[in-house]
């Protein structure tokens, strides 16, 4: 068993050149013509099968394009026309096509393409290897994960995943996917009259009954094909909620608030180090200025989040579990409920507790995490911060020059996440007022008393400070009564005039989880 994260190929040309019976492929993309050429000539004496996406999945929006695409086409008719290699193509498509980006196909149309293949898995099976992995073979070589078996359990396993996606996914015998069978009637039928009527179906699942989708929780070693081999979002969920050391995530995409929200979760609740790496904000077609919000989000909580531009992985790490495969932290990758079924694509993970291959894992991932952009740098940098940095000078009716530009960008996210950790702080310190005086809601003298135990936590103050702070949002009446209530409870002491917090009492409470946020 091997982990790589890394933009070299090695270990793909391996599995193929190593191949001696026959080689299966799992791609979202496949349109690497140096690849394609290399299974023609494998196929000489090995029997080849892939499945991918139809053609049309490859952009042509030019001439130079279309001329591309049809050299792809050729060279899937010339691997079939050896006798040994077939290609199978998963048309299908899962929920609403014009609200996506995950397909590159046709006219672009409110953000995404005019249809969305649900196929984003991407693995290879051969009689000598089982590989699981994140990459595209297409003319780009970016950042990606491997996890490479070579044991017969792991080989007949990923041949078992082989067969269940060709069956259920691919044309044959001139039925579009034994999936078609499992969904209602109505859908079903309207789906099967526009199969066998139209030259160009569209084989288009709005989304898949529950009873399709696997929706326990409870995690074991193995190859999962998601949804229906188990819910992506509950496996990650499960994962970050049981770690109780460290997270690790990798994804070219960072775009989901639930995600971003339990991340936030954690980092509050305990003493676990959460690390990211991800693309960068601009690298959201959807809404970059909801991405750059989520790392603001995430650096508030002090998540280590890197930025790396040719990161392409996707691989979720704890001290209990690897997970390596196709899906981004992302809504349709790890899916979420839809008129009474569950949306999703259909991605291939692989979850791995190995220790030995976990603490490699992580120090592979450590040195690349060290080595990527900061938070502040990738935010302070893009032309978004730069275009309000300058807006601030242009206030003064003064020029101003990028490296001014850049440095006012840092300051601006420097202190805008400082504010909000303050504004954290009193979510927490109120809450934890409520949980002390069994308060089933939080209350506005809890805001008020927390309000001041967040000012006290800087530094001591006194009465009449804390009154120029506070006096434009909440009464002096107020102040002085929540200052009263604090010395009742021993959370705060007064010495010469100036208040202390007492912190150590403050956290006492059995119900509190620790933290370091907080310290």
């Amino acid at each position: 068993m091997e982990f790589y994260f890394t933009k070299d190929w090695t270990c793909i040309d391996k599995v193929i050149e190593e191949a001696e019976e026959y080689i299966k492929i799992v791609e979202f993309q496949f349109s690497n013509s140096e690849y394609i050429t290399k299974l023609i000539q494998k196929a000489k004496n090995v029997d080849i099968t892939v499945i991918t996406l139809p053609i049309d999945s490859i952009w042509a929006r030019n001439e130079e394009e279309l001329k591309r695409r049809n050299k792809i086409q050729e060279l899937y008719d010339h691997l079939e026309k050896t006798g040994r290699g077939k290609i199978y193509d998963c048309m299908w498509e899962v929920g609403d096509p014009t609200l996506t980006t995950t397909s590159e196909s046709g006219n672009q149309s409110e953000g995404g393409g005019e249809k969305w293949y649900s196929l984003h898995g991407k693995f290879i099976v051969t009689d000598k290897h089982a590989l699981i992995t994140s990459a595209n073979l297409i003319d780009k070589k970016e950042f990606d994960v491997y996890l490479l078996y070579s044991d017969k359990l792991m080989i007949d396993l990923l041949n078992k995943k082989f067969d269940w996606l060709k069956t259920h996914f691919t044309k044959i015998n001139n039925h579009p996917g034994k999936i078609l069978d499992f969904l209602p009637t109505q859908e079903r039928e309207e789906i099967w009259k526009e199969y066998k009527n139209d030259l160009n179906p569209r084989l288009n699942i709005r989304n898949y009954p529950d009873e399709l989708t696997q929706t326990n929780s409870q995690i074991k070693r193995g190859i999962y094909i998601t949804p229906f081999d188990g819910r992506a979002r509950i496996i990650l969920n499960q994962l970050i909620e049981d770690a109780e050391e460290f997270v690790y995530l990798l994804s070219e995409r960072l775009y989901d608030d639930q995600i971003v929200t339990q991340i936030k979760h954690k980092m509050l609740n305990s003493k676990v180090d959460i690390k990211l790496i991800t693309g960068p904000p601009e690298s959201v077609r959807q809404n970059v200025n909801k991405a750059r919000e989520y790392f603001m989000d995430l650096g508030s909580v002090k998540a280590k989040i890197r930025a790396k531009s040719d990161i392409h992985a996707k691989c979720w790490l704890t001290e209990k579990w690897l997970v390596v495969g196709s899906a981004n932290l992302g809504k349709m990758n790890l899916g979420f409920g839809k008129g009474g079924g569950w949306r999703a694509n259909t991605e291939i993970i692989m979850l791995e507790n190995n220790p030995e291959i976990i603490k490699k894992a992580k120090s592979i991932i450590d040195e690349v995490h060290n080595t990527s952009d900061t938070l502040i740098d990738v935010l302070a940098t893009s032309a978004k911060a730069k275009s309000i940095s300058k807006g601030y000078f242009d206030l003064f009716d003064h020029s101003s020059r990028n490296e001014a530009k850049l440095l006012f960008g840092r300051l601006r996210l420097k202190f805008a996440m400082e504010t909000e950790q303050k504004i954290i702080i009193i979510a927490r310190y109120s809450t934890l007022l409520a949980k002390r005086s069994n308060n089933r809601y939080v209350e506005k003298v809890d805001v008020i008393m927390g309000t001041i135990l967040m000012i006290l936590k800087e530094r001591g103050s006194t009465q009449r400070e804390i009154i120029e702070i506070l006096g434009d949002v909440i009464s002096e009446q107020d102040i002085k009564r929540g200052l009263s209530n604090l010395q009742q409870k021993k959370l705060i002491e007064e010495e010469k005039e100036k208040f202390e917090i007492n912190i150590d009492t403050l956290l006492s409470n059995p119900q509190v989880k620790k933290s370091t946020f907080f310290k």
